[in-house]
């Protein structure tokens, strides 16, 4: 599901950490089986979520 550049992301680069995260939720997006309104809540309570962790966790990795 992943390539290779996306698990060993360097947690120090914002903007490759936000390029990751992208990635990591347009994978999720094609795999919602679901309305669009349940869709786009999820997704931007999960984008939410990862956003909050990656901030707290300057450490975190795609493997987290």
């Amino acid at each position: 599901m992943f390539s290779s550049s996306v698990r060993n992301m360097d947690p120090a680069s914002p903007s490759e950490a936000e390029a990751a995260v992208k990635r990591y939720m347009q994978a999720v997006k094609q795999e919602l089986h679901c309305s669009k309104a349940q869709k786009t809540l999820f997704l931007r309570q999960m984008e939410d979520s990862i956003f909050t962790y990656i901030s707290e966790n300057s450490t975190a990795s795609m493997a987290d």
